[in-house]
């Protein structure tokens, strides 16, 4: 079924919830599945246009997993925007991995 309105959760397969902000959310096993998160994107692109930050993105994650209750995360594909990081963004990483 199709959500009536942007940003609203669907089901888009049987135990499958599509959420906002690129999750999936499968209620079963209560795993919350995210989506192309980029972390370091604002180092890759620069200062002058960051259309998010790690730290939002890591904000984002952390509501989602408290709104879901979830017990696990699973990252699919795209964890980091670049693999080449500089040392700060490389400790950014990790901490919000952690």
């Amino acid at each position: 079924m199709l959500p009536r309105v942007a940003g609203e959760a669907c089901e888009v397969a049987p135990g499958v919830i599509a959420l906002p902000d690129s999750f999936a959310w499968l209620p079963t096993s209560r795993v919350l599945v995210c989506a192309d998160a980029h972390f370091a994107y604002e180092e890759v692109v620069g200062a002058a246009l960051p259309l998010w930050s790690t730290a939002d993105i890591v904000a984002r994650i952390e509501a989602a997993l408290e709104r879901q209750s979830a017990r696990e995360l699973i990252f699919l594909g795209d964890v980091l925007h670049s693999a080449r990081l500089g040392e700060g963004a490389a400790r950014t990483v990790a901490d919000a991995l952690r």
